[in-house]
């Protein structure tokens, strides 16, 4: 069966919880738990997890309000966009915004959080990184926990390489997957310089009242000059 947001809704709670990104509030609509998610989800091969509002996603928007006025007026990507939160923060702040998702699902949730926070204008592309299509190019390609499947590392690199514009950037966040280094070293490899550093933040799907940590790792990613 193809899963809608409508079906999922109604086998998985959701809840809408306000999140706090630079002093400012965000207004998420998001699945309740990963724990609820996998129990309610049991027969389907792959668990919506791009509904779940992730630790990297929180840091990546933190992270781009960073970059304030300069993004009035650019021209930003958001790849694997899930609930929408960095692509949110980056409308907000005057860029000209494209939230990208293999799922319906995930850009029927992203497309709503867009509406609850009244931000009008973003456009969606509903597209696969091994059969991309989309032409446009960007000045900055941003991504919350995109390096998790080595299966597509390639493709990735492939839709970043042509996403970008000359001169631009990309961030992403990444909860240190196992398979990040691979991708940071064939993106190194392949003539790009990264810049990393590590943020600590609060864990968000542990489905518990306690307050634990989990470290992010942001990677500002740009071409170098013979690439």
């Amino acid at each position: 069966m193809t899963l809608t947001l409508e079906t999922i809704r109604q086998r998985v709670s959701f809840r809408v919880c306000r999140v706090n990104v630079n002093d400012e509030y965000f207004t998420i609509d998001t699945v309740e738990t990963q724990d609820a998610l996998l129990d309610c989800m049991d027969g389907d091969d792959e668990p919506p997890y791009g509904l779940l509002l992730w630790e990297s996603a929180v840091v990546l928007a933190n992270q781009l309000c960073f970059l304030g006025d300069s993004l009035r007026g650019a021209s930003v990507l958001e790849l694997g966009c899930g609930t929408g939160l960095p692509g949110l923060v980056c409308a907000r702040l005057g860029a000209s915004v494209v939230q990208s998702d293999m799922f319906a699902y995930c850009i029927s949730l992203a497309q709503n959080n867009a509406t609850l926070n009244r931000i009008a204008g973003i456009q969606y592309h509903l597209g696969n990184w091994r059969t991309w299509r989309l032409t446009d190019r960007f000045d900055l390609v941003i991504g919350a926990d995109l390096f998790y499947d080595r299966s597509v590392h390639r493709d990735l690199l492939n839709v970043i390489t042509h996403s970008l514009k000359p001169g631009g950037r990309v961030i992403v966040t990444d909860p240190q997957r196992i398979s990040t280094p691979a991708y940071l070293e064939m993106m190194t490899t392949a003539g790009w310089k990264i810049s990393s550093s590590t943020e600590s933040t609060s864990v968000i799907q542990d489905g518990t009242d306690d307050v634990t940590m989990r470290a992010i790792d942001v990677h500002n990613i740009s071409r170098s000059n013979h690439a």
